[in-house]
């Protein structure tokens, strides 16, 4: 199925949410300031038919007994080509914050510092409102695993980078991604090269965040209008860029 990817709006909150997206991809508007070369893609795809996506996120960084995992929630509806507000939203209990400009997401607190168990299922509630239908979903399908980022921690702008984790499985398809740059290929594929000619046109001197995304999606049906449920999990290194 195709897709596409969010280009990364809200970069602060781990790359896990997004409310600007590129030009295929029903454009919010106003349209955004462009996006420094080393700010990292989002890992968010969103098919070409979508009226919204509901992402539950499975996060880790580090490594062995120094790694940390945490879960969030992301949701985006679309009507008339624009995002807007859905009410309330909510996955496993936790309502989503819907942002100024109508993206929904969660972040973690001194009472969660490890955000939502998406162990078991992944139970969605959308109140509905300005176009959208109220929707009542349980994803009980399992979420995909990544094993440890194994992508080199120094980039040469003037050789090519492969970004790789020693493992992924559960996935319909994994993301690849280096600073602006992103790849999306089968569920199974563990590893992406980005071309010397792709990083030197694409990042800057400094850091960035490589990252591998499997993700597997489920499409539902509400008022004539598709939605689609998304389970990720990703994996996420600070590399250095320079010459």
């Amino acid at each position: 199925m195709k897709t596409k990817i969010l280009t990364g709006a809200l970069i602060a909150m781990m790359c896990f949410t997004a409310c600007e997206k590129d030009d295929e991809v029903k454009p919010e508007t106003p349209a955004p300031t462009p996006t420094p070369k080393n700010e990292t893609a989002s890992s968010n795809p969103v098919p070409d038919d979508a009226y919204g996506v509901l992402v539950a996120v499975n996060s880790k960084s580090g490594s062995g007994i120094f790694s940390v995992n945490i879960g969030t929630g992301v949701a985006l509806f679309f009507e008339d080509s624009v995002l807007v507000s859905a009410g309330k939203v909510s996955v496993n209990s936790t309502e989503l914050t819907r942002s100024a400009g109508n993206s929904y997401y969660s972040t973690p607190g001194f009472a969660n510092p490890n955000g939502i168990d998406f162990s078991t299922d992944r139970d969605w509630t959308v109140e509905g409102g300005n176009g959208v239908p109220a929707i009542s979903y349980n994803n009980n399908r399992s979420m995909p695993t990544v094993g440890e980022n194994t992508s080199p921690e120094n980039v040469s702008r003037s050789s090519s980078y492969t970004v790789s984790a020693s493992a992924v499985s559960g996935a319909d398809s994994v993301i690849f991604i280096v600073g602006s740059l992103s790849y999306t290929a089968a569920g199974n594929v563990t590893s992406h090269t980005f071309t010397a000619d792709e990083i030197a046109e694409n990042l800057e001197n400094g850091e960035a965040a490589a990252m591998v995304v499997p993700y597997n999606m489920n499409a539902r049906s509400y008022s004539n209008k598709k939605y689609y449920f998304i389970n990720e999990a990703v994996t996420t290194k600070i590399v250095n860029v320079s010459e």
